[in-house]
């Protein structure tokens, strides 16, 4: 058994600077992602600068939650095509034995921390500065912005890697797949139809699978709870979205179990049907 684990974690460092090393080089990875974000956050961020505490700016501030929850996970469907030119190397890697799918499953969620990171940093700065929804020495305030960024993002990561091994190494596939059920996560996250408005044959996507609607309940309570500046009842605007009562932390943990869920998937994926396929 400790021979075992010791040769899992010398799989697992060398796979994680490869990994690392491959990221760097390769721009498709992160670095247009990390392009992306950043000149789309100064546009939003140009768009909403420093947000009014007017009526008519309430909806403003609903409106750009909302957005930075579905561009941040839309724009994680850009690291498909990445992990499709590495499926061919990680079956053939595979079946030689230079390694186990767990190392290399381990190693993946690990090498996309620090980019994860990266992204979740530069698009809560730029916002955060940019908008000025609470001033800029909230502290905690951006502290829950941030991490709710950053595990929102940590979720969409694991999903698009799932989805890419799910896909067979087609690349329109994963892109349908992870798309549609973007677009269907999206669509039932409390921002179209309130909470209590969703049919009841839709209500399981909307607590078990939608993980946006975690997310925009986090970002709607951190920003609106106790709100009361200029015009705007905070309060009632939870109220309104049916997110008067949101447990912050429970959020965080059941994002936390939907990224392992994927991570799991990902590892059985790749353990018994990349192989098999």
């Amino acid at each position: 058994r400790i021979n075992a684990c010791t040769l899992l974690f010398k799989q697992c460092i060398i796979l994680i600077k490869r990994n690392f090393r491959n990221d760097t080089r390769n721009i498709g990875t992160y670095w247009i992602r990390i392009i992306m974000y950043m000149l789309l956050c100064m546009c939003i961020g140009s768009m909403y600068f420093k947000i009014g505490t007017s009526q008519s700016n309430q909806h403003d501030r609903v409106s750009i939650l909302f957005f930075i929850v579905t561009f941040l996970t839309f724009l994680s469907i850009a690291g498909i095509p990445s992990f499709l030119e590495l499926r061919s190397l990680y079956i053939r890697e595979r079946l030689n034995n230079h390694y186990n799918a767990l190392a290399y499953s381990i190693a993946n969620f690990i090498s996309s921390i620090p980019w994860i990171f990266l992204i979740a940093v530069i698009v809560s700065v730029i916002l955060y500065f940019m908008i000025e929804s609470h001033g800029i020495h909230d502290i905690e305030y951006f502290g829950i912005f941030f991490l709710n960024i950053f595990m929102t993002a940590m979720v969409a990561e694991a999903m698009v890697v799932t989805v890419s091994a799910l896909s067979g190494g087609e690349f329109m596939i994963a892109f349908a797949i992870a798309g549609g059920l973007m677009a269907l996560y999206i669509a039932l996250c409390g921002f179209f139809l309130l909470p209590s408005n969703i049919p009841w044959y839709w209500k399981w996507v909307y607590y078990a699978f939608s993980f946006h609607t975690y997310s925009f309940q986090t970002f709607m309570y951190n920003d609106f709870h106790d709100f009361s500046k200029g015009d705007i009842d905070g309060n009632a605007q939870l109220l309104q979205y049916e997110q008067d009562d949101v447990d912050i932390t429970y959020n965080f943990i059941i994002l936390t179990c939907m990224m392992l869920f994927y991570r799991v998937l990902f590892f059985l994926l790749l353990r018994f049907f990349v192989r098999a396929a």
